[in-house]
């Protein structure tokens, strides 16, 4: 071979070795936020289910406050 040959297909396969990396560097880049945004709604769908929880057990302890107070307040009147 002539080493002019042997120069332009070391540069095509330089050139075909960046657009794979480039392929590569895309494709790693949108699983990374792909993977990212499912983490933080899993984050939000957890918080949000301890702030229910949370406030399902106040609700639950306000109503048990309310029938002591209202069974309390009922026997003092008869």
């Amino acid at each position: 071979m002539h080493p002019w040959n042997n120069y332009r297909m070391a540069q095509e396969r330089m050139e075909e070795l960046l657009r794979e990396g480039e392929h590569m560097r895309l494709v790693r880049a949108a699983m990374l936020e792909q993977h990212d945004g499912r983490r933080f709604y899993r984050r939000w769908a957890n918080w949000l289910g301890i702030q229910m929880v949370r406030w399902g057990q106040r609700l639950e302890d306000f109503g048990a406050l309310g029938e002591a107070c209202s069974t309390q307040s009922q026997s003092s009147l008869y």
